[in-house]
């Protein structure tokens, strides 16, 4: 297995409640295409981290603490040593030409460098992104950027009101759904691209232990995250668990909240 590369931290800020923007020197051999995950070690532990944007000296990845890893990540000062390593796992196929971007809370921030990523020769794609509120926003003005970005809010603070899924356009106009956030969120956006006969990709978020398909910890079904993924099409999802159920840290199934 690939030893992590040591990278040494340019800055934590935080951006929004309880999430922090991480700038690291980009020790990686290679950049990591869309929808791959790195792998950060902290000295302590290893944890499955989305790039947010990265160039030759440096990336970002956005971190929202859920626990003692995750909050030690997001108190990390300038000159503090990280391990880095990967990429791992499936990419978005970024083959379509009319694509719409759904992404939900701490799930928009990959959904930033796939943006970055899209030909700009295609068209500006559309861009949906919800937060339970104005304080959890991420990155929309750069989304700006890159695309056509309206912002919707469950206390409806920010934007439009109401979760992601309900406030999407008719989808007749685009040819696919790049999505990245709760499990609901994305089950609930992968029905509505199979009814109305639009493809749809989903990056999947599932506790990972080994990261090389071994340890089941992120099984859907015959598939596991960290091998197959993190990102699948719809097809592939929809007659698993994806969406109902969950594992625990000991690989238990169980329903997902």
């Amino acid at each position: 297995m690939e030893r992590p590369r040591p990278a040494r931290v340019i800055e934590a800020e935080g951006i929004a409640r309880n999430i922090a923007c991480l700038r690291v020197e980009n020790s990686l051999e290679q950049a990591p295409r869309p929808g791959q995950f790195i792998m950060v070690w902290n000295g302590s532990d290893e944890k499955p981290m989305a790039v947010t944007r990265i160039s030759q000296e440096e990336l970002s990845i956005t971190v929202k603490k859920v626990g003692p890893f995750t909050e030690a990540l997001t108190r990390c000062k300038p000159g503090e040593m990280l391990g880095l390593r990967g990429p791992y796992g499936r990419a978005f196929d970024l083959g379509f030409r009319k694509p719409i971007l759904v992404g939900g809370g701490i799930g928009a921030s990959p959904l930033l460098y796939l943006a970055s990523n899209l030909d700009p020769k295609k068209g500006r794609p559309a861009i949906m992104l919800g937060f339970n509120s104005a304080s959890d926003a991420i990155y929309l003005d750069e989304f700006k950027r890159f695309g056509n970005t309206q912002a919707c809010t469950v206390d409806g603070s920010l934007g439009l009101t109401g979760n992601v899924t309900d406030n999407l356009p008719r989808l007749s106009g685009f040819d696919c759904i790049f999505a990245c956030g709760p499990e609901a969120m994305m089950l609930a956006a992968g029905r509505m691209a199979e009814a109305a006969k639009v493809e749809c990709q989903l990056l999947v978020e599932r506790y990972f232990k080994c990261g090389i398909g071994l340890c089941g910890s992120c099984a859907l079904g015959s598939l596991t995250v960290c091998r197959d993924g993190p990102v699948f099409f719809w097809k592939e999802l929809k007659q698993t668990e994806f969406g109902l159920f969950k594992r625990d840290v000991c690989g238990r199934r169980e329903p997902l909240a």
